[in-house]
């Protein structure tokens, strides 16, 4: 730890082997080790569940905000579930799930210090973000010497690297791993970086990701579960992307709206309403 951060790089390391260190049942680990190891725990929590803070703040429904939570933590191994720390974690969540689904439209006030959900909750309020994203600029440069490493080796077979099915002679771009902001960034070309071809092909394969992404989000258990989840794509965009595809807050409000009519009517018929209510 420096200054009250973690000041060493655990990227390289698994979740199991975090939690051992954090849960130090042999002594091994100095405090400051046991520390760094436990924030960068809560760090991976908060990067998993924070999309789905966003959504239950546009929703009121903070109960599928604890469900995910519970499901992230259902993801660890063994080992991890044997710790002290594992299973108060769990039950927090657990208790915070129930208290969640008795008061639609609030987060629940759980008040136990081993709540990673309202640990988050609180950590939102002063931080827009848990990480901080690469500069438009950067992923340009990135992005043009990704495409310029694959024109190279284009030409090293001969061919020409083509950003269409159209001229079979030539070697197809690969856009696997360019990430959808970059794609939009490149779509929308700013600053006259790629050529209208490149520009153009960029969007070309952000659309077809985006609408997987929308074919796949209604493949969920009617209106609720389909609204959720096209909420939870929309919360992932980054402005760029929004821009390019022409996702206006307008598009979120819509989908907020259906996605609180199911909510409502479900609860009502839960309660006892029955369909009569809606007759």
């Amino acid at each position: 730890m420096l200054d009250g951060q973690v000041a060493v790089d655990f990227s390289g390391q698994t979740r199991a082997t975090l939690s051992v260190i954090a849960d130090n049942a042999q002594s091994q680990f100095s405090t400051d080790e046991v520390t760094a190891a436990t924030r960068t725990l809560q760090s991976r929590f908060n990067d998993a569940v924070s999309p789905h803070v966003v959504i239950a703040r546009h929703t009121g429904d903070y109960a599928s905000l604890y469900a995910a939570a519970s499901d992230y933590l259902d993801q660890a191994g063994g080992d991890e579930k044997a710790t002290a720390a594992w299973k108060d974690q769990k039950q927090a969540v657990l208790e915070g799930l129930v208290a969640a689904r008795a008061s639609f439209g609030k987060a629940p006030v759980t008040g136990n210090h081993a709540d990673p959900v309202r640990a988050l909750l609180d950590k939102a309020r002063t931080q827009t973000s848990s990480t901080t994203d690469s500069s438009p600029d950067a992923l340009v440069t990135n992005a043009r010497a990704m495409l310029d490493a694959q024109a190279g080796s284009a030409r090293d077979n001969g061919k020409d690297l083509v950003f269409t099915g159209s001229r079979q002679t030539g070697q197809q771009v690969d856009f696997t791993d360019f990430g959808n902001r970059t794609l939009a960034i490149m779509a929308l070309n700013a600053d006259a970086s790629f050529s209208a071809q490149e520009a153009s092909a960029a969007k070309a394969e952000l659309n077809q990701r985006t609408r997987s992404g929308v074919l796949n989000a209604f493949g969920g258990a009617g209106i609720q579960a389909n609204s959720l989840a096209l909420l939870q794509q929309y919360q992932k965009m980054s402005s760029e992307e929004r821009s390019v595809l022409g996702f206006t807050e307008d598009y979120a409000n819509r989908i907020t709206a259906n996605y609180r009519s199911a909510t409502s009517i479900q609860n009502s018929l839960g309660a006892g309403a029955g369909l009569a209510a809606y007759l």
